[in-house]
């Protein structure tokens, strides 16, 4: 349970950091992982993406709702 709840709060904390210079192991790290390669294992099984890739969607997603908002 613990991890699963560790887990959550780096997706949240990846997904505000999307477009920033905060790195993957620096979030990780701030969470108690240990690893970023343990992390970044533990996180695609839970989420099915790495976290560099839920960061690049993330970005990706926020630069489609800012197209949006502007035309």
């Amino acid at each position: 349970f613990i991890w699963l709840m560790r887990l959550e709060r780096c997706k949240e904390a990846l997904r505000a950091a999307a477009g920033k210079r905060s790195s993957v192991s620096e979030i990780a790290f701030a969470w108690g992982f240990n690893s970023s390669a343990h992390f970044c294992r533990m996180f695609k099984a839970q989420f099915g993406v790495s976290p560099r890739d839920f960061q690049r969607l993330e970005l990706d997603r926020g630069e489609g709702k800012d197209a949006v908002l502007h035309h």
